[in-house]
């Protein structure tokens, strides 16, 4: 028996099986992320041990109870207090002077004070290497030093957290004594400074004001009057009215202009046709010659009329004073054209001289106006230099007075500012110490801590499990095949380490059983004629698939051809244990021997094997190219009910497509743990590309829970004692006679 015979085992007759149904992107995007978490569950426990463990040992001993001390300064606001005014504006005078003080106390003077009045006391937070004042800028840039007002009070509230309860309780006593200290010496000379400041601006201010009112009562004496706009009013009115005058007179030259130039740049001025008409008529019927002609005309028609009575018309006399009429008629049409040349030469002279004098006449009118555009511009001239001189002291005087009004209204600001200055110095004192700190409060963040620290330990697990699951690009499932193409999964093949020794050869007998079946329903006329099987690359289990396809279908009764189209590395030889019987493929192409002399035909399932010969390769590959080697192969299937060809990987070589091109369809090789998604898209590009018909996949090496029949019974480890005594029944059964051989040899 040979070494294909123990994988095939006996033959299962099934009667249909579908394809895997296809899921949603969402559906298999869970399913992959749920299979990811069961291979690399351990991460889970091992995170939570190293990680939370870790931190929460690490918080406990490094992170220390923090204690807070918290003061507060009392800012009265003295306006409020003693001229029972409220303020306006969207920040106050009070919120102002508030964060003033709140950043005076964060200064390098305000940190030295607090420095040197700290200095006899032993406090750790300020004994480090480096200096109490700088010390203190970094508390406060780490917000372990806190100064703010609060919020609808009158207080500043000074806060500082530290491990040291004792340390936290002196620091901030100790900036309320300071700064009290500081406010109390610089309060007095600031009041002082101020009220210096505000009587030399008062007297600064009473100055210009006076100056100002001289300014407008010397610009006002010019024109004898306070108000302006009067004068400016009529030096306005009068530009206008003599703006409107010479609008007037340049749009009559404008008019004027364009008349001349019409004048000059078109011909005399012609008469209507009718006033012509009647003209020319005239001319020609007062003619006296004209007049003599018509009626010598008239009297020789009424003698050939009257002679016409008594003559024929071939008559001599006849004939001769009807010449006499033709040549009156000829001398009426000469006068006639004489006369119509007289009178147009005699009216294109009258034309003209008319079109002279109107051109004169239009000159004469244009250099009028021209005269009289000047002396209005002259006047124009002077109203408006009048007019400008008038609105450039209106706006002087203008301007006076609004800076008038400013003196006045900071004069009044001064004034108020010095009795709110008095008033503040005669109140009781703004700044004091609202409350010394007490004893701190503690705030302890372990417990939180440490939970945190084992939450993202748990944290941590998911997304290390989740970044593997994205970085694993490798097939495993059906699924997974799903998920990366839009091909059917045709079936898969069980890992032999994951099923029993006893079941193996059931189990992949039924998995190509299964396969078969479902190529049958795939394509709509049953199993194509001639499959190419191929695979992304190598060892991924194309050679076993295709000599055991086609071993199943030969079993079923077809006559069945299996192809080795794999030149470089020919496996089908040596799997099928031929002895040397190779290179029938090579001897088909080159048709150096016949299909009956280079075929070997397999005694137990009677299938017919092409083998290939590793030694033969040179012009294999440019014999597949031509015409009449496709037609000798394609020829082959009018022996056989199905050739199968097992060509090389298609990411490797380009044998493969040409196999391809020449079967009917072609059927995609992954193996389970190997395969990669980008190397199957890949592979299904270039087929796609080279119009192949695929009719979908296959994946190897598949564990059985998630294999095609994964609600398949009894091939996992847990049911082996379930199987046994099934067995132990089943054993009294006779096998069936057409199989009893193989029977026995799975015994043996």
């Amino acid at each position: 028996m040979s070494d294909l015979d123990r994988y095939i085992g006996p033959e299962v007759d099934l009667e249909l099986d579908a394809p895997l149904e296809q899921s949603k992107p969402a559906e298999n995007l869970l399913v992959g992320l749920l299979g990811t978490l069961k291979r690399f569950w351990w991460i889970l426990p091992v995170s939570l041990l190293l990680v939370g463990g870790g931190g929460a040992y690490a918080v406990w001993k490094l992170v220390l109870p923090e204690y807070t001390s918290v003061g507060a300064i009392r800012v009265r606001p003295i306006i409020v207090n003693v001229l029972g005014e409220k303020e306006t504006g969207e920040i106050s005078n009070y919120d102002m002077f508030i964060n003033t003080q709140v950043n005076f106390m964060t200064q390098n003077e305000m940190l030295s004070a607090v420095t040197d009045r700290l200095a006899g006391e032993q406090l750790k937070s300020l004994s480090s290497g480096q200096g109490p004042r700088d010390l203190l800028r970094e508390a406060i840039l780490s917000s372990k030093l806190q100064i703010h007002p609060d919020p609808d009070t009158e207080f500043i509230k000074v806060s500082m957290t530290s491990v040291d309860g004792e340390d936290a309780q002196a620091i901030v006593n100790g900036f309320l004594q300071a700064y009290n200290s500081l406010y109390v010496v610089g309060e007095g000379k600031r009041v002082q400074s101020k009220y210096s400041n505000l009587t030399s601006f008062l007297q600064e201010t009473i100055q210009k004001i006076k100056e100002k009112q001289d300014l407008i009562k010397d610009l006002q004496s010019q024109f004898g009057a306070t108000d302006l706009t009067s004068h400016h009013d009529l030096a306005v009115g009068s530009v206008s009215t003599i703006q409107e005058q010479l609008y007037e007179y340049q749009f009559r030259k404008i008019a004027l202009e364009m008349r001349l130039k019409v004048l000059e740049g078109s011909p005399a001025k012609s008469m209507s046709p009718s006033e012509k008409l009647r003209l020319k008529d005239a001319h020609i019927n007062n003619d006296s010659e004209l007049n003599r002609l018509m009626e010598s005309l008239s009297r020789a028609e009424d003698a050939l009329r009257s002679g016409g009575q008594l003559l024929k018309p071939d008559h001599p006399r006849y004939v001769q004073q009807k010449d006499y009429i033709d040549k009156l008629n000829n001398q009426i049409e000469d006068r006639r054209t004489v006369l119509e040349s007289e009178f147009e030469d005699k009216l294109s002279l009258e034309v003209a001289n008319t079109r002279d004098i109107e051109l004169e006449e239009v000159r004469l009118q244009i250099d009028e106006i021209d005269v009289l555009l000047a002396t209005i511009q002259q006047m124009m001239a002077g109203a408006e230099d009048r007019t400008k001189d008038i609105g450039t002291i209106q706006i002087q005087i203008e301007d006076h007075h609004n800076a008038l009004e400013l003196h006045k209204a900071e004069l009044a600001e001064v004034r108020r500012a010095l009795r709110e200055l008095e008033l503040e110095d005669k109140s009781p004192a703004r700044v004091s110490i609202g409350w010394l700190a007490s004893e701190p409060d503690v705030i302890d963040k372990r417990p939180k801590m440490m939970v945190a620290a084992v939450g993202g330990s748990f944290g941590f697990g998911l997304a290390l499990i989740f970044l593997l699951f994205k970085l694993d690009s490798r097939l495993r499932t059906p699924d997974d095949v799903i998920r990366c193409l839009d091909l059917p999964v045709i079936g898969t093949t069980s890992a032999l380490n994951r099923v029993q020794p006893r079941a193996l050869t059931e189990r992949i007998t039924d998995d190509f059983q299964a396969i078969r079946t479902n190529l049958g329903l795939m394509a709509d006329e049953g199993i194509p004629p001639i499959i190419a099987v191929t695979s992304p690359g190598a060892r991924e289990g194309k050679t076993t698939f295709a000599i055991n396809l086609a071993t199943t279908i030969a079993r079923s009764g077809c006559r069945v051809l299996l192809i080795d189209g794999d030149f470089r590395k020919p496996d089908i030889g040596a799997a099928l244990s031929l002895n040397g019987k190779t290179g029938g493929v090579q001897k088909v192409l080159f048709n150096t021997a016949t299909l009956e002399e280079a075929r070997t035909i397999l005694p137990d399932s009677h299938l017919h094997v092409l083998a290939s010969d590793p030694l033969n390769v040179s012009g294999t590959f440019e014999m597949l190219h031509r015409p009449e080697t496709v037609q000798r192969l394609r020829g082959l299937i009018k022996h056989y009910d199905h050739i199968i060809i097992d060509t090389p990987p298609l990411l490797a070589t380009p044998d493969a497509l040409l196999w391809t091109r020449i079967a009917d369809a072609a059927v995609l090789i992954g193996f389970s743990g190997q395969t990669s998604r980008n190397e199957l898209k890949e592979a299904f590009t270039r087929l796609s590309k080279t119009r192949v018909r695929v009719l979908g996949t296959v994946l190897n090496n598949v564990a059985v829970s998630s294999s095609y029949y994964r609600y398949g019974y009894g091939y996992d480890r847990s049911s082996l004692k379930k199987r046994q005594k099934r067995q132990r029944y089943t054993s009294l059964l006779l096998p069936d006679e057409s199989h009893a051989a193989d029977y026995g040899e799975q015994s043996t």
